[in-house]
């Protein structure tokens, strides 16, 4: 590995004390420490004693609890804080820093972790996963599982310890899916190594009675009173042995007492937390480890690599590394089979030679460097070819539209901003969508994605932004419509210069809504604006959207890590796009652009189009949530807002629910489910023109359709 000390990485840790997470971390820190420049930043409890175990350049911040009020607001603008340890810890705000790679090693399930990892600005953004915390996901409260899903999804990489601990936390978080997955194992430390060349100038050493090693925290998931109760029926059964533990825990003083009940304090002996752990496994016969839970034990590949016969239960990772009855042995969890394992490696000299010699031939720890190299070099890589990366990308999400992808396609290309990638990411169509793609290949812009199952309009828009695009800024480009405008994504760039000192989140020009198939002509739909652009804050952004009826998703080009920030596409309705950038503008600014960039074809198989009339409440109900955020968060009057919205909400409902009518000849539609559809959105909406109107409109259709029948 090349030195790189221009480059910073920070890691990011839910707790630090003298836990396995904390202990990898250290160990991935001592191993970058030579090549880049290291920041840790701890987020929640932490033991002093542990930071003593770092290095000496390495920079510590701790993170001050984060204001969460009942609204769901995070927030707290100076927290970061000097912690007492040493010198060598200065306050600094990490948040303002860039750094090229964030690891984070340990941060579900906090909350306040996941957000602090994902506001972090980096390059890069690793997630380690080295328990199975995420497997009570479900069971966590909404803001909870909000912030764990907006810190997986801002991280391009997953590291698992193990590939089981992966396969069965994928299962319970979907938003692992389709995230690229690194496997690396626990890193042993040097000082293993460093035992092992020291004692191999040491002399034989004199027989003596057998020892079983344990290390582990003394906790019930670790089994250490099961342990006791084998070893007693074992010495019971006149098989002598003494039992080692290593750790320290809040069951010792519980587990003591049990050993002076039993008179084993001569063969089973707590020994504390201990330094010298590769002397430990050199002079154990057997390591036993029976844990109820395990991301991937380290101490299990520290005793593999000191070459001491294993016996474990079948946590995660083991299995990884273990092939049982070859270099070791994997037990059920049922305490009888824990205990007829461990008797057979204790009466069986020549089962623990054959583990012995089988390890012998075996490099633990050059398979754990191997991988760890593949990691350190894949974003190495990565930074090299950096100035590759375009700033843009337009996404096609598509799903059998084989008339009209070509178009679309042809159109995107035709932008003449240079930094630019065009990716078709095809939703499983059947039809000759595949073939159609496959000739614009040879464009180096153009990149070709085929999902392996049909996730859905909304879901393939997900899949386009939080993990196919490469850009800063993006445009979502469906695969029915297409650009007229090959300056657009330029000009949008230009005003962003122009606007440099704004936060600006997405830029939106107009569009034309296209008629096919039908005697209708194209409508213009511009931003009623008096100037050629014009900036606005997120606020007034909403009002103007509530005023004028402007929106375009056809039109948006916008800043990907705010989006994914603010989880863009999170509803699986017809009018996701709507929640989404009328969220999204409250982060920020927006630039309006009076001007015409693409078409909108309406062919009628758009989503609007054929909104059922039973979905029509879930589209409507939208715009009073982001109304009363808007509220809290741009400190809008509610008496201006609520006049602006309810005339909104009355024109969308009438709209969305006079097509669907007519689309679905539901001229039985009773005046009650109009009644019960209002009442879900808001009662106010009673009182409007556009409602009285409709529900004037379904009176008469109603009439007319009994007329008919008699």
């Amino acid at each position: 590995m090349n030195s790189n000390k221009t480059q910073k990485i920070l890691f990011l840790t839910q707790e630090f004390n003298s836990g396995g997470a904390s202990y990898l971390a250290i160990r991935l820190i001592k191993k970058l420490i030579a090549n880049y420049q290291v920041d840790l930043l701890v987020v929640g409890r932490s033991d002093d004693k542990m930071f003593a175990e770092l290095p000496e350049s390495v920079i510590v911040y701790k993170l001050k609890p984060i204001i969460y009020d009942i609204k769901g607001h995070f927030g707290s603008r100076n927290i970061i804080k000097q912690i007492s340890y040493s010198k060598k810890l200065q306050a600094l705000d990490t948040f303002k820093t860039s750094y090229n790679i964030v690891i984070s090693t340990s941060i579900f399930p906090s909350w306040q972790a996941c957000i602090a990892h994902a506001n972090i600005k980096a390059k890069h953004k690793i997630i380690f996963l080295v328990d199975e915390s995420l497997s009570h996901y479900k069971h966590f409260r909404l803001g909870t599982k909000t912030a764990i899903d907006l810190s997986i999804l801002c991280s391009e990489t997953i590291v698992s310890v193990s590939k089981s601990l992966f396969d069965s936390l994928v299962n319970a978080c979907d938003s692992l899916k389709n995230k690229r997955l690194i496997v690396l194992p626990p890193l042993i430390d040097n000082a293993f190594d460093e035992y092992l060349v020291k004692e191999s100038f040491k002399q034989t050493k004199a027989p003596r009675r057998l020892s079983v090693l344990t290390v582990a925290r003394l906790v019930p998931g670790k089994r250490i009173m099961d342990c006791l109760r084998i070893h007693n029926e074992l010495l019971n059964e006149g098989i002598f042995f003494d039992w080692y533990v290593v750790g320290e825990g809040k069951e010792k003083n519980k587990i003591k007492h049990e050993i002076t009940r039993l008179g084993l304090e001569d063969s089973f002996v707590l020994v504390g937390a201990q330094k010298n752990i590769p002397e430990w496994m050199s002079n154990a016969d057997i390591f036993a480890l029976f844990s109820d839970s395990e991301g991937c034990p380290t101490v299990i590949l520290e005793a593999l690599h000191m070459k001491c016969p294993v016996i474990t239960t079948p946590v995660h990772g083991v299995s990884e590394f273990i092939q049982s009855e070859v270099n070791g042995l994997i037990v059920s969890s049922e305490i009888n089979e824990m205990k007829h394992g461990l008797k057979r490696l204790l009466t069986d000299k020549e089962l623990r030679k054959s583990f012995k010699n089988d390890l012998a031939n075996d490099s633990i720890k050059s398979r754990i460097d191997i991988n760890f190299n593949k990691l350190i070099d894949t974003f190495m890589e990565k930074e090299s070819m950096q100035i590759s990366i375009p700033l843009v990308s337009i996404l096609i999400p598509t799903y059998m539209q084989e008339a009209s992808i070509d178009k679309a396609i042809a159109s995107a290309l035709m932008q003449n901003f240079e930094s630019l990638e065009v990716v078709v990411i095809d939703d499983c169509s059947t039809d000759s969508t595949r073939d159609l793609c496959k000739k614009w290949l040879k464009d180096p812009r153009f990149h070709y994605v085929r999902n392996d199952e049909n996730i859905g309009r909304v879901g393939n828009y997900r899949k386009a932004l939080y993990n196919i695009a490469r850009g800063q800024w993006v445009l979502m480009l469906d695969g029915d419509d297409y650009l007229i405008a090959p300056n657009f994504i330029e000009k949008c760039f230009i005003l962003m210069k122009q606007y440099e000192q704004s936060e600006i989140v997405f830029l939106q020009a107009g569009h034309t809504v296209k008629y096919i198939n039908s005697t209708k002509n194209d409508v213009e739909i511009l931003p009623k604006i008096n100037a050629d652009h014009m900036l606005m804050s997120g606020g007034d952004y909403l009002k103007f959207v509530f005023k004028t009826r402007f929106f375009t998703h056809l039109g948006i080009l916008y800043n990907r890590k705010q989006a994914i920030k603010n989880n863009c596409y999170q509803l699986d309705i017809s009018s996701s796009d709507m929640d989404s950038f009328m969220r999204l503008a409250l982060e920020g600014d927006v630039v309006l652009i009076n001007d015409t960039v693409g078409c909108w074809v309406q062919n009628g198989l758009n989503a609007s189009s054929n909104l059922a009339i039973n979905k029509v409440s879930e589209n409507v109900v939208i715009f009073r949530d982001i109304a009363n955020l808007a509220v809290q968060k741009a400190s809008l009057s509610k008496v201006e807002i609520d006049s602006l919205l309810t005339r909104y909400e009355a024109h969308t409902l009438a709209y969305l629910y006079w097509n669907a009518i007519h689309r679905e000849s539901h001229t039985d539609i009773s005046i009650a489910h109009l009644f019960k559809t209002i009442n879900s959105i808001h009662p106010s909406l009673f009182f409007t023109k556009k409602i009285i109107k409709l529900m004037i409109k379904l009176v008469y259709l109603k009439f007319k359709a009994i007329s008919n029948e008699s």
